[in-house]
């Protein structure tokens, strides 16, 4: 209806009448996906991966490669409210992100080599303070206090 005022009058009044002689509703119904998640499932799985490397291999203190740092890196974070459409870029994320146990070897490491380029043998407390990795979570997680102490070691 163009007229608004009429509408609204017979839709108060007479609201049988206007059911009646109204033209039937369109349904629009779309014959294709406007999106081709087949392609952009694989193209950013391919980008998820890269950016893991490339963040894992940036110089300096390491970062940790969580899932939801890869999605906001790449702002792809609402993709995943349809998680069956992307089944690669799901596979990708869980695959290229890190654990806190794999987190945590890779910064003792990082700390190693910065003291060996440094020409350092730190203290227990020195090398705690460079890493970041605390007494309390090598109580928590076995294999990175396994990895400090042969770090200490070396």
């Amino acid at each position: 209806f163009t007229n608004e005022p009429v509408f609204s009058w017979l839709y108060k009044n007479d609201a049988d009448w206007l059911r009646d002689n109204s033209p039937p509703l369109k349904t629009l119904r779309r014959k294709y996906d406007l999106v081709d998640w087949s392609a952009r499932d694989t193209e950013f799985s391919t980008k998820i991966r890269l950016l893991a490397a490339e963040l894992k291999s940036a110089p300096g203190r390491p970062i940790f490669v969580s899932p939801t740092l890869l999605k906001r890196k790449l702002k792809i974070d609402s993709y995943f409210k349809k998680p069956t459409k992307i089944p690669r870029m799901v596979a990708a994320l869980e695959r290229e992100s890190e654990t806190f146990d794999d987190y945590a070897i890779r910064r003792i490491e990082w700390g190693v080599e910065e003291c060996k380029l440094k020409g350092i043998v730190p203290r227990f407390d020195q090398f705690i303070a460079l890493t970041g990795i605390s007494k309390r979570c090598q109580g928590y997680h076995p294999a990175v206090a396994k990895k400090f102490k042969q770090a200490l070691l070396s």
